[in-house]
């Protein structure tokens, strides 16, 4: 049987990923935060329309920041899901396949 003949899974690089994606989350989150704060710092000496425009930007920045950070929470979630059920499903599979071949016997 070639490689390329055999499935394989490893559970272990599945979980390694979803919480690599998580980190990312974090790291996402942080930025923004670090962001918004230089945003908020550079208002305070902006006056009439700059003012205006930059506190629109910080505020269009932090829902953007948000939103990343919830779209990689839910990518990581899923990942780790998905890592669980492939899992389970190889596990089921072998099991199956074994009972075929102490059938065949």
């Amino acid at each position: 049987m070639s490689k390329a003949d055999r499935i394989a899974l490893d559970a272990d690089a599945v979980a390694v990923a979803a919480k690599r994606v998580g980190s990312h989350a974090e790291d996402i989150r942080a930025n923004h935060v670090a962001t918004q704060a230089s945003l908020d710092e550079a208002l305070y000496g902006c006056v009439g329309s700059s003012g205006e425009e930059l506190g629109r930007l910080s505020q269009r920045w932090a829902a953007v920041g948000t939103r990343h950070g919830e779209r990689l929470d839910a990518l990581s979630h899923h990942v780790g899901e998905a890592g669980v059920r492939l899992t389970d499903t190889d596990d089921a599979n072998a099991g199956r396949l074994e009972r075929v071949g102490n059938e065949m016997r």
